[in-house]
């Protein structure tokens, strides 16, 4: 079920409510996780048997010191975790998360998940899709960075069809991963030239 977002704290709520307005209705809804979606993205996570974030903390205290953490991405960076909703269903999550990097300007890494029963229906890479555009719209993001393990099919799938570059294949925490990259610069070409490509069809048609 689709719920609205409850913000972390008076200082995020002017705010998540320009990111919402940002990320405009479509298929699917994108809205910026309150304090009630943890316990939605462990859910998400436990069903896919990740890594990280598939075991809820053991009491109270932990959960609301995880609140904290994610309520400080937005509040220092204005990224962090996304909820992906399509009608009643809370489907997933994208996550953009803050790099680092003095060198090359504002950076994100882009992590998506969303939940079996809502698999193979194209919502990755819709969300994904989604998050890009307001990453490079909106939060002023200069490149976006994706690491996908290479059996992943369909994480590789998403990458792909949203535009992302394989730059490099190493090891990240001891397991082999794909580094794909995609830079604002790259992903304003491509709209324009699909842009360019619609209009050029349908005059043909």
């Amino acid at each position: 079920m689709i719920h609205a977002a409850t913000s972390f704290s008076p200082l995020l709520s002017g705010r998540q409510a320009a990111i919402q307005a940002a990320l405009a209705p479509r298929r699917l809804q994108v809205r910026p996780m309150g304090r009630d979606d943890v316990e939605r993205i462990y859910e998400v996570n436990r069903r896919l048997d990740r890594r990280y974030l598939s075991a809820p903390p053991l009491d109270k205290e932990g959960l609301e010191e995880l609140r904290h953490v994610f309520e400080g991405e937005w509040l220092r960076h204005g990224l962090g975790y996304l909820v992906v909703c399509h009608d009643d269903d809370t489907v997933g999550h994208v996550r953009l998360k803050y790099i680092a990097d003095c060198t090359s300007g504002r950076a994100a890494e882009v992590t998506y998940a969303i939940a079996p029963a809502f698999q193979d229906l194209g919502y990755a890479t819709e969300a994904v899709g989604i998050v890009l555009e307001f990453a490079f719209e909106e939060a002023g993001v200069d490149y976006v960075v994706a690491c996908v393990e290479p059996d992943n099919e369909a994480s590789v799938r998403v990458a792909e069809k949203n535009g992302f570059a394989l730059v490099a294949t190493g090891k990240v925490n001891g397991r082999l991963m794909r580094r794909y990259i995609l830079p604002a610069s790259m992903w304003r070409a491509q709209r324009r030239a699909l842009s360019s490509l619609r209009a050029q069809v349908v005059t043909e048609f």
